[in-house]
């Protein structure tokens, strides 16, 4: 049995006659990490917070362990659904120690909560610092806090609220492993909200990527990355180069040339997408480009290829170890592409 359930959910604010979340329907097994993926106003964190009990439905239901916790006609308290919240801000009480953050709110005896309070230190790494202040940790120290309260009284479900959002981008790697860690290590059911590709793709076990309320597509991180079912979903998550296209004879035309058709043909018009990371710029290549742009970006550089016939400028990474220059003249080749279908 799954531990969340969303049947057909909807939620409108105010009347608005277009929903903020839209006939939205997952399942999430029990110690399964969920990332809710995409753009800001897309409805992620509407759908987080229906999940908490933040939020009342408008339509459809959301189960969790199989108990109807929303829907048009029940209403479960958040205090009563089995949940623990992870807020973006931590919302960690600046007054009260690291240790009085984490057992806020415990109900057991003085020596129960010292043992658990032991217990969740050790869990996240923060043995000796539970008379600290939050002022006095620092930003992965402080989340690290956070998720200990959150999973304090063992809840059934984690809520992570853009997690990774206020850490700089060494340690937003380095607290993506550590987190999903700590989570996995407990095997509590885990949902997140990120706007962050990479989030997304490092620490869920599964993804839903979400356009305008409602889900684009389903699935491992692994299979949307490498099938992606959209154009919305290519441009988002793969953040590939996409180009029309249209089927003649189990051919793709398209402005760059003509490809062989990749599968079974499902539309007659649609998309040839290909990923940043498969344009290879050879000597050997097929195709004639001018260097457009270089950004310099460490391990490799992000190259703009201008192209005869393109209305736009073709993206790829290349190593930086090969030295490139605006309006060099090279040639590539498309190591692998795919076919998406329709709009």
């Amino acid at each position: 049995m799954s531990v969340i359930k969303m049947d057909n959910v909807t939620k409108r604010y105010n009347g608005s006659p277009k929903p903020a979340v839209k006939y939205f329907s997952v399942m999430v097994e029990k110690g399964e990490i969920l990332a809710l993926l995409g753009p800001s106003g897309c409805g992620k964190t509407t759908t987080l917070r229906l999940i908490a009990g933040f939020e009342t439905l408008d339509e459809g239901a959301i189960y969790i362990n199989g108990k109807v916790v929303s829907s048009k006609d029940v209403y479960i308290p958040v205090e009563k659904r089995g949940i623990g919240m992870v807020f973006q801000d931590y919302a960690l009480f600046p007054h009260l120690t690291v240790g009085e953050n984490i057992i806020f709110g415990l109900k057991q005896g003085k020596q129960k909560r010292k043992e658990r309070l032991q217990q969740l230190l050790e869990l996240v790494n923060l043995e000796g610092y539970e008379n600290r202040f939050p002022h006095q940790l620092s930003g992965g120290q402080q989340q690290r806090v956070a998720l200990a309260r959150a999973l304090a009284r063992d809840p059934v479900v984690l809520l992570m609220d853009e997690p990774f959002s206020n850490l700089d981008a060494e340690l937003r790697y380095e607290m993506r492993e550590e987190i999903k860690q700590i989570v996995k290590s407990t095997g509590v059911t885990t949902v997140l909200v990120t706007h962050d590709q990479q989030d997304a793709l490092s620490v869920a076990d599964k993804m839903v990527i979400m356009n305008q309320g409602v889900i684009e597509q389903y699935g491992t991180p692994y299979e949307i990355y490498h099938n992606p079912i959209s154009k919305f979903v290519a441009g988002f998550l793969v953040k590939s180069n996409l180009l029309p296209a249209k089927v003649q004879n189990n051919i793709l035309e398209t402005p760059l040339g003509k490809f062989p058709l990749p599968g079974e043909c499902k539309a007659q018009h649609g998309w040839l997408s290909i990923g940043r990371d498969q344009i290879i710029i050879e000597e050997q290549g097929k195709f004639n480009a001018q260097v457009a742009a270089c950004n310099f970006a460490g391990q490799y550089t992000e190259v703009r290829l201008k192209v005869d016939g393109l209305s736009g400028e073709l993206i790829c990474y290349q190593s930086a170890s090969v030295p490139l220059y605006v309006n060099q003249w090279v040639r590539f080749s498309v190591k692998s592409y795919q076919y998406i279908a329709g709009g």
